[in-house]
């Protein structure tokens, strides 16, 4: 003990040895209180601050940029960029700010924005986010900001937004909304048709009380250019109820594509006996059902579902995929009411050959309406007549009431008409035998 002693006594009077023991202290205290301001910034901002995050794998994101141009259009923003929707899908393009830090007043408080990217990430889609942060404690503070973002679009209440399937579903495109009445279809028709979607939105508490999976089935059948598809944009019109739209070519594929829908959306699968795997059973035993599948994924080939023979064995350019068609309405089957089933889903398929389909495909439980949509008839014609030529009297005489109409008149052909300038008088003349 008294050696150390000593050793202290004879160092602390040598002027290098203190002048390394001061530096080194120096150092440990700087090392030690380097990150003090750091971390006594968090502490404030997460005291003092509350902050939204907005990622762009959600279409709010792209709603935000929007709504920030169209909120503060005179706004000097150093860093810009210009979109137009979710992976360049949307129609309209947007200037809007870029990645960085920005500052906004809103409602006579100061927000901070941060868009940023993750560099590191390899996907092809970038991944984005945007941080919004202000003064505050309360999540109320956002609630104005929330309520402009979301209902920024132009006259949204008049849309409908309709998404595809590819190997995901895509942004959704929005199409003006259409009103029933403007479908040309029979009155008793229109009247099934509604009261059938009311009783089945205001059931809902009886489904879930009752353990019934909440979800319809509508098949239209007809022939081609009768008003299907119009009737499936004033169905999700009156319901308010995106689009999903399966190709049928993508059945195969009906798993992938239900689990990831929405609550209270229409899942449209449109010329659905297109696909053999919808067709009877008993008509198709000596057939496969084939997936064609690129051996090139980047390329511009399609998919292609088609039936061959069992014992066809040639060899080509594509990857092949084979199940047999009894197989393949069975999955199909499962997954319109498996386990996945999604909540509100109203699942409408349309044919021009429904003596094709499976019948249980669309047995009741599965299609719960059918609804013939046929040729133009008297009906039909007055109302078409009625709704691009208001004012004509051509209904009321005996000529209407008395016209026998030419076969296989569809209500496209009467479009085309209109289109070409043609008026009520010379509309007359094109429908008679």
């Amino acid at each position: 003990m008294s050696s150390l002693m000593e050793l202290y006594e004879n160092l602390k009077n040598n002027e290098l040895f203190m002048t390394v023991i001061g530096f080194s202290g120096a150092g440990i205290l700087t090392f030690w209180v380097k990150d003090v301001p750091k971390l006594l910034y968090q502490y404030i901002k997460k005291m003092l601050t509350i902050e939204l995050v907005i990622t762009n794998n959600n279409m709010v994101y792209y709603d935000f940029l929007k709504w920030i141009s169209v909120r503060y259009p005179n706004k000097n923003f150093r860093n810009l960029r210009l979109a137009n929707g979710r992976w360049g899908e949307d129609n309209e393009a947007t200037t809007s700010i870029g990645y960085g830090t920005h500052y906004i007043f809103f409602n006579r408080r100061l927000f901070k924005i941060n868009i940023q990217k993750d560099d590191a990430d390899q996907t092809i889609q970038v991944k984005e986010n945007v941080s919004i942060s202000t003064f505050g404690i309360r999540k109320s503070i956002f609630d104005p900001l929330i309520h402009e973002i979301v209902n920024v679009k132009n006259d949204k209440s008049k849309k409908i937004s309709i998404h595809k399937f590819t190997d995901h579903w895509t942004h959704p495109v929005e199409q003006n909304k259409r009103n029933i009445e403007s479908v040309f279809i029979e009155k008793e028709k229109k009247d099934r048709i509604i009261n059938s979607l009311n009783k089945f939105i205001q059931s809902e508490e009886w489904y879930i009380k009752n353990g019934i999976p909440y979800q319809f089935g509508i098949l239209l059948y007809g022939p081609p250019g009768t008003g299907k598809t119009s009737l499936i944009k004033a169905i999700s019109s009156y319901l308010d109820f995106p689009i999903y739209y399966l190709p049928s070519s993508k059945l195969y594929e009906i798993g992938n594509s239900i689990v990831s829908l929405p609550e209270k959306c229409l899942l449209v699968i449109e010329d659905i006996d297109s696909n053999p795997v919808t067709h009877s059973r008993g008509e198709n035993d000596s057939l496969d059902l084939e997936i064609v599948q690129p051996h090139n994924y980047v390329t511009d080939d399609k998919p292609v579902v088609k039936p061959v023979k069992k014992t066809e064995n040639n060899v080509s350019k594509y990857m092949r995929t084979t199940f047999s068609l009894d197989t393949g309405i069975s999955d199909l089957l499962n997954s319109l009411d498996g386990m996945f089933s999604i909540h509100g889903r109203i699942l409408i398929a349309t044919t021009n050959h429904i003596e094709k389909l499976d019948e249980a495909l669309i047995r009741p439980g599965r299609i719960d309406l059918r609804i013939h949509v046929g040729y133009v008839n008297h009906e039909i014609l007055k109302d078409f007549l009625n709704n691009f030529f208001p004012n004509n009297k051509v209904v009321e005489t005996d000529e209407f009431k008395n016209v026998e109409i030419r076969d296989r008149l569809t209500v496209s052909m009467l479009q085309e008409k209109v289109l070409e300038g043609k008026n009520e008088y010379e509309i007359m003349e094109f429908i008679k035998k």
